[in-house]
């Protein structure tokens, strides 16, 4: 969930649950991050739950909006249909602050970093000491930034003298075990209790401690912040966001001292191309999470677990998901919800359609290493259902979701590969316009062969100019591989063999700018294994825009005022402008958005600054830098 921004969570519930302190009886909420007025505060009393998003400097929220929605439908506070609020707190990163300057007050020694003995050392650099340094920017021969995927710049173990930050919200990462943080958080939190009258806290940016990052040694003070603040409000409500790694070690102390845990995107992924929601590539491993952790303690002490997954409405496999999640909702005391990433749509609550559960059987049969299915005559037809899941196994981990016209042949059978030995169950799922999902068939079939191919896990594709270089793990057993890709849309499929010993292949002369859908799965004599989880990627353009001109610049009163040029305006989107005090690492640039012709900022600390200036375009090429050297603040 986005880190960093103010949001307010509010449910509809009961006197007698509010008196408990849980959130036992939640099945519906929903996420909004946009402005509201009259009809949406409307909408939201239909649901039991709504993540509010306050909007820049709060622009979306007030007292009288909060108070609107928790007096609910009747507008009558104190009543069956009230609304609890919580509000939303960052613990593990801190909100945006202007790249490149800093500060010369008293007590600004950060940021800091931890070396291998646990042992802090402070830059003096003129930053807050919660800040952390444990990256550092990736740079070229030229001493520039090396850019990723997303407009992401890319970071490597070891320091700066600039804080770490989140390049995707532009937030920074912090200490939580930091003293003066902790004194901060509990500020905010007192205003959103007692002024703003919230009933509760939402805790987001706990990830921040994850193992697999930077911050991993930060776990065990994550936990001991969220201690703090359960003592600091012993009666309150208070919900975190994912940190599901600290159930492993903590998980007993954790459900002692939270209420409840959302697990963001547990089922789905979004694809910002296709515009729509994917099988979540770790979801076995969100799965094992669930069952091994959060459900005894979701039975043992009251945890209530809260799902927030992105999926498009309109997608054609979106029954699978409903089955999916319908099937959690039966298993586990859960509440869920549906939305795309930006959450600026106000979604309906997310109930499950009632099901037809009459099936009828398919005939299926084990060949080699596929099953295969004989599909009725009545369901040959164009449009006739919309998709048909696999899943595997007794705990109905779903594989595969197929598109009808993907699959069948001219003799309408339906071959599935499958990739390992054990018990496979398919249902062939239709929903119509009101959402009500049909199963119409349904087979099971085990697969004993134990020498089976398995499918390829991962695989990663890094986009070039007029090519992508694809990457996947090796499978044992595999002879070769085949790489099927297409440009999305086309309808043309591309199917390149290589070598079993080969791991990574470049495919070239493809067209920049155009998106293409690649996969990759095992060969073995006449065997085959399943495809992998396709993956999508963008060839792009990397030649350099121009650079901008700087025409002037003065210094007064410890303001810097620059002004600048620019003659190719359609080739770029915007600015980077570095400022930073001689003899230091430049840090993240100032984004400046495209019809900029000056900057103004003042400057706390004096001595001399560098200033860099540059222009990038829409595939984050940069453009070479005009600069400085030395602007003397005084």
């Amino acid at each position: 969930m986005r880190a960093c921004k103010v949001f307010i969570l509010f449910f509809s519930l009961c006197l007698p649950l509010i008196a408990q302190g849980r959130f036992e009886h939640i099945k519906d909420y929903l996420v909004y991050y946009g402005p509201w007025d009259q009809g949406k505060i409307k909408q939201a009393w239909e649901s039991q739950m709504v993540v509010l998003h306050p909007g820049l400097g709060g622009r979306n929220i007030n007292k009288k909006l909060i108070l609107d929605i928790k007096k609910g439908k009747d507008q009558i506070l104190n009543s069956k249909d009230d609304v609890l609020v919580l509000a939303y707190i960052s613990i593990g990163e801190d909100a945006y602050i202007e790249r490149g300057l800093r500060s010369s007050q008293e007590g600004f020694n950060g940021p800091v970093y931890r070396d291998e003995n646990g042992k802090f050392h402070y830059s003096q650099n003129g930053f807050r000491n919660w800040y952390l340094d444990q990256i550092k920017l990736q740079r070229d021969d030229q001493d520039q930034l090396i850019w990723g995927e997303g407009g992401m710049p890319l970071f490597e173990p070891g320091q700066d003298s600039h804080p770490d930050e989140n390049g995707k919200w532009h937030s920074y990462y912090v200490n939580v075990a930091n003293t003066q943080w902790q004194m901060r958080l509990k500020l905010f939190m007192h205003r959103w209790l007692r002024e703003m009258k919230c009933d509760g806290l939402f805790l987001d940016t706990i990830d921040t401690a994850s193992p697999w990052g930077a911050y991993g040694w930060m776990q065990k003070d994550m936990v001991n912040c969220i201690e703090n603040i359960r003592s600091w409000f012993p009666r309150t409500l208070i919900m975190m966001n994912r940190g599901l790694f600290l159930f492993d070690i903590y998980g007993e102390t954790l459900a002692k001292t939270v209420d409840g845990v959302m697990f963001e995107s547990y089922i789905s992924e979004w694809d910002w191309y296709l515009q729509k929601g994917f099988q979540h590539r770790w979801y076995s491993s969100n799965k094992f999470i669930l069952d091994n952790h959060l459900k005894r303690y979701n039975q043992e002490d009251g945890l209530h677990i809260f799902f927030l997954n992105y999926l498009n409405k309109n997608q054609k496999d979106l029954s699978h998901y409903y089955a999916v999640l319908n099937h959690h909702t039966e298993s586990y005391n859960c509440a869920h919800y549906i939305s795309s990433p930006d959450l600026h749509t106000l979604n309906s609550p997310f109930r499950f359609p009632l099901c037809d559960t009459t099936q009828k059987k398919l005939t299926a049969r084990v060949k080699s290493s596929d099953i295969i299915l004989d599909i009725p005559s009545e369901l040959a037809g164009k449009g006739a259902y919309s998709t048909i899941c696999v899943y595997f196994g007794e705990g109905r981990m779903p594989l595969d979701v197929f598109d009808r016209s993907s699959i069948l042949d001219t003799s309408n059978k339906l071959q599935l590969p499958a990739y390992n030995a054990g018990l496979y169950s398919v249902e062939i799922l239709k929903h119509d316009y009101t959402g009500a999902i049909r199963s119409l068939y349904s087979a099971e079939v085990e697969v004993l062969e134990p020498h089976l191919l398995k499918r390829v896990a991962s695989l990663e594709v890094h986009p070039l100019d007029g090519a992508v270089r694809l990457k996947w793990p090796s499978l044992r057993k595999a002879e070769k591989y085949q790489i099927n890709y297409n440009m999305v849309g086309s309808g043309q499929h591309n199917l390149i063999t290589v070598g079993g010993n080969t791991h990574e292949h470049f495919i070239k002369q493809l067209d920049n700018g155009k998106t293409y859908e690649f996969s990759v799965r095992g060969v073995m004599g006449e065997l085959t294994g399943a495809y992998s989880q396709s993956v999508i990627a963008t060839p792009i353009d990397t030649t350099k825009p121009e650079p901008p001109v700087i025409k002037s610049y003065t210094v007064a009163n410890k303001k810097i005022k620059i002004k600048f040029s620019h003659d190719s305006l359609h080739d770029i989107v915007g600015y980077y402008l570095y400022i930073y005090p001689k003899g230091l690492t430049e840090g993240f640039p100032l984004k400046l958005p495209k019809f900029s012709r000056s900057w103004e900022a003042t400057v706390e600390k004096e001595g001399f600054y560098k200033v860099k200036l540059s222009s990038y375009d829409a595939n984050n090429n940069e453009s070479q830098r005009t600069s400085i050297e030395s602007l003397e603040v005084k």
